[in-house]
């Protein structure tokens, strides 16, 4: 694919694409400078040229070009940055792929999207969706926050989104690849039924699956994913990550907590460098996959957890002595354990966790 990144780094504007990325660049000569975004400093070493479409950092040495500047702020693999940067450029790839592989993985991620348009409107729209709303607004999230995240509500019902997703068009067979019903002997049944929903993005933010906590206390499993598909490895997914980019840039961190709840919550109070595995094992898995996302100097934070939470300081942006619980936590953690749940004024405090 040597023609394809030629023809889509000459059609990139490199300064553009930098400048999105948090990075002001100054007109210097034929060229542009700023501070470097991959190492902390006062005065500019960072240059761009133009010309050449290429980067250097006459401070740490760092140099590419649009492809490998993705690569390193993004955490994309040479692939993705040159699939991310045709598609911003509208150049078609000739790719070695399967036109049909790409065809099928584009009507998965549309399915992925129609499924995440019914649970917004099951929130917004039904009396047990305003339920859940009021039991988010209750335990601090705002709607904000609510509307960030996209989260949404699946009806208690065996076949709402197997209908809905026959009669915007998608097969049987689509809608169980992309892990959104399940198949029994008796036929197809949605997999999230009565559910908080919670859509997953890859690092471009894609929705490639969900994430369904249960509403009442005699449902199997608190929380519940989406089945693996071609779109989805739970194992390898960070949730938030195409939200904590920014931040984690910026922080030189990553704060690496347990639970998709538990990232909502600290985006919300301000640490916006969260992120939370889909799966176990947490740590390895974890800095494997945030290590793509690094700068120099970038650190992995894993927090002081019970079984769901973290503690940042109420106070400001360092993290704050652990506490002990009180009494257990709700999820099963003994007495004494560390615990952490979010305030309705958006800060953190040691309590019983509310998920």
């Amino acid at each position: 694919m040597p023609g394809d990144f030629d023809t889509v780094k000459e059609r990139v504007d490199i300064v553009q694409l930098i400048g999105e990325h948090g990075v002001i660049l100054k007109k210097s000569g034929r060229g542009f400078t700023g501070l470097c975004p991959f190492h902390s400093e006062k005065t500019p070493s960072f240059h761009v040229n133009v010309d050449t479409r290429s980067y250097k950092c006459f401070g740490c040495q760092e140099s590419g070009d649009v492809f490998t500047f993705l690569e390193k702020i993004d955490g994309l693999t040479p692939a993705e940055a040159l699939k991310t940067l045709a598609e911003r450029a509208g150049i078609e790839l000739t790719s070695r792929r399967d036109p049909a592989e790409q065809e099928r993985e584009k009507r998965l991620l549309a399915a992925n999207d129609t499924a995440h348009f019914y649970f917004r409107q099951a929130l917004r729209g039904t009396d047990r969706g305003k339920e859940v709303a009021r039991y988010l607004a209750d335990r601090g999230i705002r709607p904000e926050t609510v509307e960030k995240f996209g989260l949404g509500y699946a009806p208690d019902s065996w076949d709402g989104v197997v209908g809905y997703l026959r009669k915007k068009g998608y097969t049987d067979e689509e809608a169980v690849a992309a892990g959104l019903v399940g198949r029994s002997e008796r036929g197809l049944f949605d997999w999230f039924r009565d559910r908080l929903i919670v859509p997953i993005k890859d690092g471009r933010g894609r929705i490639i699956a969900f994430g369904g906590r249960a509403m009442r206390a005699d449902q199997r499993g608190k929380y519940v994913n989406s089945q693996g598909t071609v779109l989805f490895n739970k194992s390898a997914t960070l949730y938030a990550l195409d939200a904590a980019r920014a931040a984690i840039r910026k922080e030189r961190a990553a704060v690496i907590v347990e639970g998709y709840f538990d990232a909502i919550a600290l985006h919300q109070a301000g640490f916006e460098n969260a992120v939370a595995p889909s799966a176990e094992p947490v740590a390895a898995r974890s800095e494997e996959r945030l290590s793509r996302s690094r700068s120099r100097s970038f650190r992995p934070t894993p927090t002081p957890m019970c079984s769901r939470g973290a503690i940042p300081s109420a106070s400001g942006r360092s993290w704050g002595r652990p506490s002990r619980c009180s009494s257990s936590c709700s999820t099963g953690s003994p007495r004494g354990a560390i615990s952490a749940g979010p305030t309705v004024a958006g800060a953190f405090s040691p309590r019983r966790c509310p998920w």
